[in-house]
């Protein structure tokens, strides 16, 4: 009984292993070519973000008006936003 356990457990890793590796090396990568730092956002992204663009305004008025209207203080801790 012993063995068979043992057995099925080398069987399983050996099933697994190779799938495990696969899944790591076909990861994307976080983009890092460019970024931009507004107040607390840090954009990140792998294209030219133009210094001003609607979106980026938009997002950080966002940020303003959400913690009004939930009454939540607002943090000074960085929010990285990949793009």
């Amino acid at each position: 009984m012993r063995l068979a356990i043992g057995s099925f457990v080398c069987v399983c890793a050996l099933v697994l292993l190779p799938g495990s590796g696969c899944a790591l090396r076909n990861q994307a990568s976080l983009p890092q070519k460019d970024y931009l730092v507004r107040d607390q956002l840090i954009f990140n992204c792998d294209f030219h973000l133009p210094r001003q663009h609607r979106l980026l305004d938009e997002l950080t008025a966002r940020r303003t008006e959400i913690s009004e209207r939930l009454l939540l203080p607002t943090s000074d801790e960085p929010i990285n936003v990949f793009l």
